[in-house]
């Protein structure tokens, strides 16, 4: 197998034009999937996976009352002046009602709207209610034995209106909310008359300050379609409004989706072009070169195609999550860049003899040697087995710079102990120079192990989020990895073979090209010099001090809160600062209503999807104690405090019982079986439950699959409805939630807790376990892979674990600060852990990698350590500038998980540096001092110099 300097050569130097037009078509190729690419901010993907989805999804299906494939919306007409009267302020007066038949009419003839309706469920509101009772009622028809559907034509239901007394109006205002919209037959929408007035509505006046219309879409709407249908439901309902003290707003996923849509895009189009700006402003610093940051910026945009490339192909919807995937992408490509670019420039510095020839007078590096041809099994480079860092003889001369470029060694070639090659690539040119290709190919071959060490260990990590119930968190682990390897590829030929071209034009028109590494002159190699001299002198105490940060760090990470409420990723208007509005107007953000709008329906008390819980009670509910144990339940429920209460004080909880006895109520036949089945007398049927729930189904069919389900004849679940109190946080909802269920849990029955509160929480609480075990799993299948090659290639496996502890660090570091911060694991903050280990190994491994050449070349541990830190650590500290001023000012964004994600990234970013850079040398020298070379560990001067381009 060839190794790395012949790969590299082959890159740069014999197929340097050949890498580049391959690595280009590959990426028009990958990147045109990339257009295809959708964005999808509805959190129902991330519910997907969990048991209260999976219910939810069942009652949808089985047991909701309503048409199948249905979503509600819910279009509120309000009056807001709170100064004035009640009877002012009403909107179930007559006029009212009128203006609510006529928007529904209007509802109905507009393309935009209709076309996500369902046919069998119209728009409804209180004026349809209250027109049908007086049709209904002039048609002599029993006020028990009214019903909505099937409803008249909107010109007879105007008609009646109009033809309303007051009297008739107060009448049948109180017939439509108390009985015939709470009738159990009258199975939609949930919530009964609330649904239609708020809870402040007042019986004895029949007032209301506002009223409710509500829609029924196909939950199969093009969600484009759907936002602009609810979006000119509230245009049309505020043109039939004549006053300017009434208002409409519009409560539905489709404005909800587009408005967590557009927040997204308003932040990244507020901070996108202030980090691209900067991250360009520091690159120009970092590199000192314009030529060099371009053809940086051009990697790290041809990196990006890949991915968003590979996410069309595959069909892979842009979610919070992905918010994730270009910052990370973007610091391990600007990282991958300024190694190659660095340690290029480490070989060719300025003021270097541009004729020597680099390879001059090859000297063998210190340690044993062999000279015996590489037979035998000590690691024999001809073994047929493939050995991270191999080099060595036999390099064929390019035929590309002239003179010069011979080979780098020969048959037999010196080898030592631990499978590394002889005579690895890389170190200092000193006093040389060579041409552009001899020293990009040391370069590359001496980072080039680094590079593919990282993209294995990265890339294997981030795959094993594959393992994750959630579906996003998959996706998400899968696109790092493609993503990862793009930036190998990229950043491992392309651009290092790009590079080559460009010097060479350049050079060929006068200009010298050879410049100094980044960190190797001025304050920055005396910050890096520092760092060696304080790790060198006092390694215990810069360990004992990580660890006690570390210890901190864990303590706060498990006081870290998990966060799933759609509210906290709602933009409010008043939350987007006051500067915005300075910005030029293609970046002012949008206006921002639906939070408002939210609270305001929350608020006022009215009964829609958002606002249930429900329990899902499945087992043995034919058995004799099964309803009074389901009663139980929802009369604990009902002592909690956050279940809604109508104007009489009763709760809005509906249990079968309660569905029972309002049906027996108003059906003698059911009644009589009900009774027969209640052996204590207490109204509670305890055996014979089979026959009740027969005689429900023949009774009130409708009714009946809303709190029984039935399957091939067989009795399968019950159904709890809890409305509950929007004023509550939806963690505190769960969780009193859940702890009434005891009832009904075990003993022949088990329940689940479901609902928009229940699965936003379910979720949240599979994400943090996601987080948990994607961060064990990341970190062992990390720890074995360093291991196994550490143990290949430098003959000891502990390296690999040592490289990796200042990244374990670092993510406690992060962990703790998230704490202390107050943020908690939302849907973009959640997967910090793995962001923190593609960049902490990033820079663990290149300095390790860096520092075990230097140690070989060198023999001595001082100036390797030195020499490794101020090559490395000089780009990573390049690297790590450039990718918190990129990411730092996400901070700036008007999404507030998002400001949180750009803060929580730069300081992971700053961790991840110091641990490398100041806990990984003091770690190293430990580690040398116990384990290392026997000729490196009880070395303290420097050697004469550092390994060379000669070596």
């Amino acid at each position: 197998m060839r190794r790395p300097r012949e790969i590299a050569r082959l890159l740069v130097a014999e197929r340097r034009r050949a890498t580049i037009v391959v690595v280009l078509i590959a990426t028009l190729i990958v990147g045109a999937g990339a257009p295809a690419v959708e964005l999808s901010t509805s959190l129902d993907q991330f519910r997907g996976g969990t048991q209260a989805a999976a219910e939810d999804d069942f009652v949808e299906r089985e047991m909701s009352g309503s048409v199948a494939g249905v979503e509600q919306s819910l279009l509120v007409v309000r009056n807001g002046n709170e100064s004035a009267a009640n009877s002012e302020r009403n909107r179930l007066s007559r006029a009212a009602f009128l203006t609510n038949l006529r928007i529904q009419e209007r509802l109905l003839a507009n393309g935009t709207v209709n076309r996500t309706l369902v046919a069998e469920q119209k728009p409804i509101s209180m004026a349809n209610a209250v027109a049908i009772i007086a049709i209904r009622d002039e048609q002599g028809v029993p006020i028990d034995e009214m019903r909505i559907e099937p409803r008249p034509p909107l010109d007879a239901q105007r008609a009646a209106v109009r033809n309303l007394s007051a009297f008739q109006r107060d009448t049948y205002t109180s017939y439509a909310v108390r009985q015939v919209l709470s009738d159990p037959e009258h199975t939609w929408p949930d919530g009964g008359g609330f649904a239609f007035v708020p809870l402040s509505y007042e019986a004895n006046g029949k007032t209301a300050p506002a009223t409710g219309i509500v829609l029924s879409h196909d939950e199969d709407a093009d969600p484009k379609n759907l936002t602009a249908a609810q979006l000119t439901a509230e245009r049309i309902a505020n043109d039939e409004l004549s006053s300017s003290e009434e208002s409409a707003v519009i409560v539905g996923n489709g404005v909800i989706n587009a408005e967590l849509r557009q927040s997204s895009l308003d932040s990244l189009a507020i901070v996108g072009p202030f980090a691209l700006g900067l991250m360009m402003l520091v690159l120009l610093l970092a590199y000192r070169d314009l030529a060099d940051a371009a053809l940086g910026l051009v990697g790290v945009g041809m990196v990006q195609l890949w991915t968003f490339g590979f996410m069309g192909w595959f069909g892979i919807t842009f979610n919070q999550l992905f918010v994730a995937v270009p910052v990370l992408l973007m610091g391990l490509s600007v990282d991958y860049a300024i190694h190659v670019f660095m340690r290029h420039r480490e070989e060719r510095p300025p003021g270097a003899d541009r004729g020597a020839d680099p390879r001059a007078d090859p000297e063998p590096r210190g340690g044993p040697t062999r000279t015996d041809g590489g037979d035998g099994e000590d690691g024999d480079p001809d073994d047929g087995g493939f050995v991270f860092g191999e080099d060595g003889a036999g390099d064929e001369p390019d035929g590309d710079d002239g003179p010069g470029t011979g080979g780098d060694g020969v048959a037999g070639a010196a080898s030592t102990p631990g499978g590394r090659d002889p005579d690895p690539s890389g170190g200092h040119a000193v006093g040389g120079g060579g041409s552009v290709t001899d020293t990009m190919t040391v370069g590359l071959a001496g980072v080039g192990t680094a590079l593919t060490l990282v993209t294995l260990t990265t890339a294997t990590g981030f795959l094993a989020n594959f393992t994750s119930g959630v579906g996003p968190i998959r996706e998400f682990g899968v696109v790092c990895a493609v993503g990862i390897v793009a930036a190998l590829v990229v950043f491992g030929a392309f651009v290092p073979a790009m590079k080559v071209e460009v010097d060479r034009a350049l050079e060929a028109r006068g200009r010298d090209r050879r410049q100094a590494a980044f960190g190797t002159t001025g304050r920055f190699e005396s910050f890096l010099g520092a760092i060696v001299g304080f790790a060198h002198r006092t390694p215990w105490l810069v360990v004992g001090a990580a660890v006690l940060l570390t210890t901190a760090g864990v303590a706060g990470a498990v006081q870290v809160p998990n966060d799933f409420e759609q509210d906290d990723l709602l933009v409010d208007d008043g939350d987007v600062p006051p500067w915005t509005s300075a910005l030029p107007p293609a970046l002012q953000p949008a206006n921002y209503t639906a939070k408002e709008n939210l609270d305001y329906v929350e608020e006022a008390g009215f009964i829609y999807d958002g606002t249930f819980t429900q329990y899902v009670i499945r087992g043995d509910v034919t058995d004799d104690d099964a309803l009074e144990r389901t009663q139980r339940a929802g009369d604990r429920v009902n002592d909690t405090g956050v279940v809604l209460q109508l104007p009489d004080r009763s709760y809005a909880t509906r249990t079968p019982v309660r569905v029972m006895d309002t049906v027996a109520d108003r059906n003698e036949s059911f009644a009589a079986v009900k009774r027969r089945a209640d052996a204590d007398d207490d109204g509670i049927p305890d055996r014979n439950l089979a026959e009740v729930y027969d005689a429900l189904y023949e009774t009130a069919p409708q009714a009946a699959r809303t709190v029984v389900a039935r399957e091939d004849g067989e009795y399968v679940a019950l159904r709890v409805k809890i409305p509950v109190n929007g004023s509550y946080s939806e963690q505190v909802v769960t969780e009193r939630v859940r702890n009434a269920s005891a009832p009904v849990q075990g003993d022949g029955l088990r329940t689940t807790a479901t609902g928009q509160p229940v699965e936003n929480q379910a979720v949240a609480a599979q994400l943090l376990d996601t987080v948990s075990q994607g961060l064990a799993i990341t970190l062992s299948v990390v720890l074995v892979i360093l291991m196994l090659v550490y143990r290949r290639t430098e003959g000891y496996a502990s390296l690999g674990a040592v490289t990796l502890l200042p990244v374990g660090m670092a993510v406690a570091w992060i962990l703790g600060t998230m704490s202390l911060l107050g943020i908690p694991f939302n849907v973009m903050t959640a997967l910090i852990t793995s962001f923190t280990i593609g960049i902490g190994v990033d820079y663990a491994i290149h300095l390790s990698e860096r520092y075990m050449q230097e140690l070989e070349a060198q023999g001595e541990m001082v100036g390797a350590l030195e020499t490794a830190v101020l090559g490395s650590g000089g780009a990573m500290l390049g690297s790590a500038i450039t990718d918190i001023a990129g990411v730092g000012v996400l901070a700036f964004a008007i999404l507030e998980p998002l400001q949180q994600f750009g803060v929580i990234t730069a300081l992971t970013i700053a961790y991840s540096f110091v641990g490398a850079v100041v806990v990984l040398p003091a770690l190293l020298v430990l580690w040398t001092r116990r384990y290392g070379p026997d000729g490196a560990r009880g070395r303290g001067g420097r050697s004469a110099e550092p390994m060379s381009v000669d070596d």
